[in-house]
């Protein structure tokens, strides 16, 4: 239904008009072609999961490795009291085992990983988050070049977390 003043009542709402702003500006920015594939470029996706590229098994080292590196990093969100047995042990307090145990855990998979520049992108995607795409921008590769970087880190990791056939690392 359309109103005197020319609009439907959804556009009066703002969606549709919102969704004829979007359609504007996407074909202003491509040269006035517009999309029929309906792909969208969304952004905040873990590169883990949008590589399509990658294997199964990829992901789930690289989400293995995350998960070490994320819980070493927990020793500080939980302090707790220190109290000294004359033994030397400890008891109620400092780091928990958990947390020691996967600090150990991750520094024998960035071990694994063998090449400094291969660890440096696997860190870079899987524990700080960064996108093939920034990572590309700082070293000055091709995001063809990272990509396949991670990819061999990433086997590695599989390989050394016992996951692929090979050699186990460690």
């Amino acid at each position: 239904m359309i109103s005197r003043s020319g609009t439907t009542p959804m556009a009066a709402s703002g969606w549709v008009a919102g969704t004829q702003e979007a359609r504007r500006v996407y074909e202003v920015s491509n040269d006035g072609h517009t999309a029929t594939g309906g792909i969208v470029r969304v952004r905040n996706v873990d590169p883990l999961l949008g590589i399509t590229s990658l294997s199964g098994q990829q992901r789930e080292a690289g989400q293995r490795y995350r998960a070490d590196f994320q819980c070493s990093q927990q020793a500080s969100v939980k302090p707790m009291r220190w109290t000294e047995r004359v033994d030397g042990g400890r008891q109620g307090g400092g780091i928990a085992d958990s947390v020691l145990d996967a600090g150990r855990a991750h520094a024998a998979a960035t071990r694994a990983l063998a090449h400094w520049e291969v660890a440096a992108v696997v860190q870079a995607v899987c524990c700080a988050g960064g996108s093939i795409k920034s990572l590309a921008e700082q070293t000055g590769e091709g995001r063809d070049v990272v990509t396949k970087m991670l990819k061999v880190g990433l086997d590695l990791l599989a390989v050394h977390y016992g996951m692929m056939l090979g050699r186990k690392v460690g």
